[in-house]
């Protein structure tokens, strides 16, 4: 942008130099002064939205939802299995939850990648649901969750799941059955709590 307007030492000759602009370069310079006068958020696991960019959001009608989606990559392989079994709570029900409650957390994570994008067969209201379904990081609307917070890490706490896993055998192996049993049981019996999980800040 021209910024020759600027330049002169008179507060009268720079206002003048302004009221000469055309109508675009104005419109630029509003532009810049508007943006540059925002407040980047500057910590991601504070308790609230800012407010600000959520006013801003409503006026340009945003909908994250509609830009990005979840996928194994970007989130569902970066968050524990808890958060998974509650995701698919909030999003289905306990019902919905409970038929992957002696799955392993990557098939979770393939499942959960398909039904959140609108590709698994399933009940109508759960689709809409998990097609709407963003981290609360990534919400103009709500209290940023403890799962942000877990997603941030980037790096799961469990341990990555190997075919190595699957054949090892021995009785110093804890039966998988009731790892899953007592995790989803944590899970679904305190959704709200395990969903308090899910951005990378």
């Amino acid at each position: 942008m021209n910024s020759d307007w600027t330049t002169s030492s008179s507060p009268v000759e720079r206002f003048e130099a302004f009221r000469a602009l055309d109508d675009d370069a104005k419109a630029s310079w509003l532009a810049l002064t508007v943006a540059s006068s925002l407040e980047a958020k500057p910590d991601y696991s504070s308790a609230k939205t800012n407010p600000l960019h959520a006013r801003l959001a409503s006026i340009l009608e945003i909908d994250v939802a509609k830009w990005w989606r979840p996928t194994s990559a970007n989130f569902f392989d970066r968050v524990s299995k808890g958060t998974l079994l509650a995701l698919l709570t909030d999003v289905g029900g306990p019902v919905l939850a409970a038929r992957y409650v002696g799955s392993k957390k990557g098939e979770i994570s393939t499942s959960c990648e398909k039904l959140f994008a609108g590709e698994a067969i399933t009940e109508a209201e759960t689709k809409e649901a998990a097609l709407a379904w963003v981290p609360d990081a990534m919400r103009f609307d709500v209290v940023a969750s403890v799962a942000d917070a877990e997603f941030d890490e980037s790096v799961d706490d469990e341990a990555p799941e190997t075919a190595q896993d699957d054949v090892t055998s021995g009785d110093d192996i804890e039966d998988p059955a009731d790892a899953d049993s007592d995790e989803a049981e944590g899970a679904l019996g305190s959704v709200n709590d395990d969903h308090a999980l899910i951005a990378a800040e």
